[in-house]
């Protein structure tokens, strides 16, 4: 009985490897016919042009890879273009900004007469035995394509020179090499590197001359796109005074009163010339007051301006003024001549009071309003600590002898052209200004000394816009 058992297992195991065996027979007879007629496929496209240009399954793939070959084979190489790649074969690790900018990348080819360039080199194979094999290359827009023969009937690669590393040239006066970052993982340490032989010297230094040309380029470009886009955006938010604080400013064009501003002075000569100054007091102090000084000028916007935020001209017309310097200044955007500066001014004080000192954050920047106009804002504050530097030079650091430092100060100034002008030669003003020079007078004869020196000191900075030397 035991015997008998035994032999049953032994035929049913004979069974079931003859079966298996079959199945596996099936299968790769099922396999070698579906590559049949792929070849059979590729044969007669191939006597097509639109063959000659065909595609391999991705950058960097030799003939020796199967993988994906036979759905990317007949591929024309203008569809591998950043800009004609659908979403789902573009891939994260190319350079984004390189897909908006080929066009122009395009564009900056054909302007340097950048054209294609093709012609044999050997290439050293990546076998265990390497052995220098001949290979018909080209450069096209932003790939290098190589090729069987000259005939262009079988595309072997497509290296992207917008992964390209670096262009070295090797110990044979023929040879240089391509190191090709990995396109999964390009800020990886894995590199494609690819040795390659010339016909002549000559003939190398033409290829290195070329590749590391378009090398440099591309980098440009992306330096461009997204570089100084970080950069400018690192800037504004390292900068003491915030966008925030211009887009309030932007609402003094509407002011309109509340009832908590108190006019002070007021003259109106013409419908282009004419002046309301407004206090209100700042809450949390007894003696302090924000002031606000708008109306029309009757000259053009830009000596107005140069009143404003020319230094060296102020020194020459503000009397009071014994020093003025830059600190230090940042461009932030000079497209719209944003520019961060730290100011010290020293005032001078009548009668027998030292005099005050500030120094100060300002910011000037020049924007474009919805019927393409410019207007000019600076924000201006006194502060105790300069994160934006690394350190304040030592003669600002403490005040001069015989001054006191002032440590509330805020101005804000809003300039554009006069809306009811349509000959722009009157522009409009708002000017908002917070000072506490910390002098300890009787209320009475500091209100006298404010309404009537802050009109006073309108005309004469009045009279200095209008000497201004415009170009």
């Amino acid at each position: 009985m035991g015997a008998a058992k035994q032999l049953v297992l032994v035929v049913s195991d004979v069974h079931i490897y003859t079966a298996l065996g079959s199945l596996f027979l099936l299968l790769f007879f099922l396999r070698k016919c579906r590559g049949g007629n792929s070849k059979s496929k590729s044969k007669s496209t191939s006597a097509s042009p639109a063959a000659e240009t065909a595609q391999p399954a991705s950058p960097h793939k030799t003939k020796k890879s199967r993988k994906n070959k036979s759905s990317r084979e007949n591929v024309n190489p203008e569809a591998f273009s950043a800009h004609n790649r659908s979403p789902l074969t573009k891939r994260k690790h190319y350079r984004p900004s390189v897909y908006k900018m080929n066009d122009d990348v395009a564009k900056l080819l054909v302007s340097k007469n950048i054209d294609q360039m093709s012609g044999f080199l050997k290439k050293k194979s990546s076998a265990i035995i390497s052995q220098w094999q001949m290979r018909w290359f080209e450069i096209t827009g932003t790939y290098l394509n190589y090729y069987k023969t000259d005939q262009r009937k079988k595309l072997l690669a497509a290296i992207d020179l917008r992964c390209l590393v670096s262009v070295e040239l090797g110990d044979d006066d023929r040879v240089f090499s391509l190191d090709v970052a990995d396109e999964q993982d390009p800020n990886s340490s894995n590199r494609h590197h690819y040795e390659l032989k010339a016909q002549s010297k000559d003939d190398r230094n033409r290829w290195v001359e070329r590749l590391r040309l378009l090398n440099n380029i591309f980098e440009e470009g992306e330096h461009a796109a997204t570089s100084s886009q970080k950069e400018e955006k690192e800037k504004k938010r390292k900068a003491f005074i915030k966008d925030a604080e211009f887009d309030n400013l932007a609402k003094l064009a509407s002011f309109e009163n509340d009832g908590t501003w108190k006019e002070i002075y007021r003259v109106r000569r013409s419908d282009t010339d004419h002046l309301q100054i407004l206090r209100r007091k700042v809450e949390g102090h007894e003696t302090v007051f924000e002031y606000m000084t708008r109306g029309v000028a009757p000259f053009h916007m830009d000596k107005f301006w140069g009143g404003v935020v020319d230094l060296e001209y102020h020194k020459q017309w503000d009397t009071f003024c014994q020093r003025l310097d830059v600190v230090h200044e940042d461009w932030i955007d000079k497209q719209n001549s944003d520019l961060e500066s730290i100011i010290f001014w020293k005032v001078k004080f009548p009668l027998y009071m030292p005099s005050r000192d500030y120094l100060y954050y300002r910011r000037i920047k020049t924007v474009m309003n919805a019927e393409g106009k410019p207007v000019k804002m600076a924000v201006a504050r006194v502060s105790n600590t300069f994160p934006t530097i690394k350190k304040l030079p030592e003669e600002f650091s403490k005040p001069p002898k015989g001054s006191v430092r002032v440590d509330l100060y805020t101005s804000h100034s809003l300039l554009r052209e006069n809306p009811d002008d349509p000959t722009g030669q009157s522009c409009s003003f708002v000017m908002k200004c917070v000072d506490d020079p910390k002098v300890a007078l009787p209320k009475m004869i500091l209100n006298w000394l404010v309404e009537n020196g802050l009109p006073k000191f309108m005309v004469n900075f009045y009279k200095a816009c209008v000497n201004y030397p415009t170009t």
